[in-house]
């Protein structure tokens, strides 16, 4: 199959290493205009070390992608899209792979009539410099918001299946990105104001108590039922998970790059205001989070 891979970073690079393993036909595209891509990623469980290139930025190859998967933060995808949306084949799937919520609504307002699949992962890794280092394996989850089923989209599963195994297709896609958006809502935000690993954050029972009240509210007002006990049990299992990681707005925050607060607890706000809703807890950290980005870009540009 050939595939694109729209945003190398850490999961970006992993998956095109995946994939190029299983034979297929593909390439990176970055901002950059490089021709090759050098990969370079350590796998932490047994310090296997991977180094190759990889073609990148081919626009003839993009137009005869079968698969583009977008691994971008959230606020990035609309615009580079909306710059390779004319090479794009009408048949190409577009994959997006990506923290927070709200990108698909966006690519239809610039008329992106592609198949569109949405998804999450829970793949452990971060990346420094031009190496990524590559944690702990996960499960990759995608579906589509259409009422496209499970065999329309047989071969980019087996695809996705042999090289990153585990995926699985879920009917009920926006229950499970709602549930990570939940857990990013409150892990994201409150590594980043206290600086801390994932793990840390667990003294702050009463703040997670409040959010995982607030957020359940809000689910159940997206029809997307949930106890409030089994979100504070899915979020301290994924903290659990993660203790030993720094999170990815904190990550972006330390490395001076726009963290996608307004595609978490930003999301949330928006959906808020449809349903005449407010959660205090929620927005003191959306405000926070935006005014030390503030802060830093006072900083960066000397206002």
């Amino acid at each position: 199959m050939k595939i694109t891979v729209l945003g190398c970073g850490a999961i970006g690079r992993i998956l095109i290493h995946a994939l190029s393993v299983r034979g297929h036909q593909i390439q990176g595209w970055t901002k950059r205009s490089e021709k090759i891509l050098k990969i370079k990623i350590v796998q932490v469980k047994n310090l296997n070390r991977i180094e190759f290139p990889v073609y990148a930025n081919r626009r003839n190859f993009l137009k005869n992608t079968q698969l583009l998967i977008v691994t971008l933060k959230a606020h990035q995808v609309k615009k580079a899209i909306r710059s390779i949306q004319m090479f794009l084949g009408k048949e190409c799937v577009i994959l997006l792979l990506h923290n927070g919520i709200g990108t698909e609504e966006e690519l239809h307002k610039i008329n992106t009539n592609n198949p569109i699949l949405i998804g999450n992962t829970t793949h452990s890794a971060y990346r420094k410099k031009e190496t990524v280092f590559h944690i702990r394996k996960g499960v990759t989850t995608i579906g589509s918001t259409k009422k496209f089923n499970k065999k329309k989209f047989s071969l980019i599963l087996k695809v996705l299946e042999e090289a990153i195994p585990i995926v699985k297709w879920s009917k009920r896609i926006h229950f499970s990105n709602w549930l990570k958006l939940s857990a990013n809502c409150i892990i994201n935000p409150l590594t980043t104001l206290k600086r801390c690993k994932n793990g840390k954050i667990k003294k702050y029972r009463e703040t997670i108590s409040l959010l995982c009240r607030e957020l359940t509210m809000i689910m159940n007002l997206e029809g997307h039922k949930v106890k409030e006990e089994y979100l504070s049990k899915y979020v301290y299992e994924v903290i659990e998970k993660t203790k030993r990681n720094y999170s990815s707005m904190l990550q972006d925050f330390l490395n001076g790059k726009k963290t996608e607060i307004d595609y978490l607890n930003g999301y949330v706000i928006k959906r808020c205001k449809i349903h005449r809703i407010n959660l205090p807890t929620n927005n003191f950290l959306y405000k926070e989070i935006k005014k030390i980005e503030k802060e830093f870009e006072n900083i960066i540009f000397g206002a």
